[in-house]
């Protein structure tokens, strides 16, 4: 945005011209048009891929529209502080006996507050990022209640609104649009919020000329964040908050008519995310020795690839129960599995049917709980036969429709039973 500084001289020229205008109830004026949000087209944001075929959608692009009006701020609506209202209270009392003489002193009012003489709002233009849900790129960093100068010329026109004084409004409407444009030149907006934050309140002002080269640079900034948040690496491999600010960044863009990421749709397509459980309930002739349980893991599925790979393992899983060695009709050892840990990762292939899946553990090991020579070696034999099931893992076919959502394996192998389950998360 070019600065626009309003040499003083100049803005008392325009203030004593306007103070020529008898004060007068001819005709209604507008002050700030409340409530003014700024124009995002929310139809072509909702348009914007998520990944595997999904988009944005209109719900969640009304809410992202929302959250940046309302981090944008209302310019109408800023309160003065009260030193401002202290002076305008005056010149309402005034307004009643002489009109004339309440005019000129209005006049003056506005010149102070241009001046800096008279101080607005003491808030300051910086504000935290409140809107949490906007990323870094989209959050503004300024808001309206630092135009405090602004804030004082509105409320000296709804002074002069309330006196009938026609003049007075367009002489406190013209400030206020003076000194909004000066804060928004010494506001250093950088981000799509604090271009937005100034588009709003220069619609509301109905500052046309402010408002395009607010879009102008919404527009500029939103194609800075798109950029910013493309994936220097593989983008399947960034974390859920980056990918987000990505698919926010191009929502934004969209909003705004600027360009976003060129082939977004296939940038994200990282597959199908299912999620993986198995129980293994293993048991010998010498009884049983507990369970392996290979707690919930993910997996991705890409099925014009027909590949499934691994997403983040390994995977944690762990070893309970109980183990006996029963002798003819006797129990001759019993006991608790002595608890411990393993990892496994995901591998496995996309078939005509359905997925193969494999959960493999190298680290696993359970020792031999039995202490008796005989049962000790049943219970090896038992053991090493449960260890190499979790150590290389056993491919189980799942039968899953292109449309499924979830699958169930379960099987009695040799003693062994499996029950695992799959399910898309997304």
């Amino acid at each position: 945005m070019t600065r626009r500084v309003i040499a003083s001289t100049f803005v008392s020229a325009v203030l004593i011209a306007v103070a020529a205008v008898a004060p007068g109830t001819a005709r209604a004026a507008t002050i700030c048009a409340s409530g003014t949000g700024a124009t995002l087209n929310v139809t072509a944001a909702a348009k914007v891929s998520t990944g595997g075929h999904g988009t944005l959608g209109l719900a969640q692009a009304r809410q992202l529209a929302a959250t940046l009006h309302a981090a944008a701020g209302d310019i109408c609506t800023t309160s003065a502080s009260a030193a401002v209202k202290a002076k305008l209270a005056a010149i309402a009392t005034l307004y009643k006996t002489n009109a004339a003489a309440a005019h000129t002193q209005l006049v003056a009012f506005l010149a102070g507050v241009a001046s800096g003489t008279i101080h607005g709002t003491l808030r300051t233009t910086a504000s935290a990022r409140h809107a949490s849900s906007l990323c870094p790129t989209i959050s503004p960093t300024i808001h309206v209640n630092g135009a405090g100068k602004t804030s004082a010329d509105l409320a000296a026109a709804a002074t002069a609104q309330a006196a009938g004084d026609s003049a007075g409004v367009d002489a406190a409407n013209a400030a206020a649009t003076s000194d909004f444009e000066n804060w928004a030149d010494s506001a250093n907006p950088t981000s799509v919020g604090d271009w937005i934050t100034i588009l709003q309140g220069a619609q509301a002002l109905g500052d046309g000329k402010l408002e395009q080269s607010a879009l102008d640079g919404a527009k500029s900034a939103a194609e800075k964040a798109v950029k910013a948040a493309e994936p220097k690496g593989d983008p399947c491999k960034a974390s859920p908050e980056a990918k987000s600010c990505l698919i926010q960044a191009n929502a934004v863009a969209q909003m705004l008519g600027a360009t976003g990421t060129a082939g977004l749709e296939k940038l994200l397509d990282c597959g199908e995310t299912w999620t993986f459980a198995m129980t293994l309930a293993g048991s010998s002739s010498g009884g049983a020795f507990g369970t392996f349980v290979c707690d919930t893991g993910t997996f991705l599925v890409n099925r014009a690839a027909k590949t499934i790979t691994d997403d983040g393992g390994p995977w944690n899983g762990h070893i309970s129960g109980t183990y006996s060695c029963v002798m003819n009709g006797h129990t001759v050892e019993s006991g608790s599995v002595p608890p411990s840990a393993f990892h496994y990762t995901i591998t496995g292939k996309v078939t005509p049917t359905g997925f193969q899946i494999t959960a493999g553990s190298p680290d696993v090991n359970v020792p031999n709980p039995f202490h008796t020579k005989i049962c000790k070696g049943m219970g090896g034999l038992g053991l090493m036969i449960m260890n190499e099931f979790v150590k290389h893992g056993l491919p189980l076919p799942f039968k899953v429709a292109p449309d499924g959502t979830s699958a169930v394996f379960s099987a009695n192998e040799g003693g062994s039973i499996f029950h695992a389950t799959i399910t898309k998360v997304s």
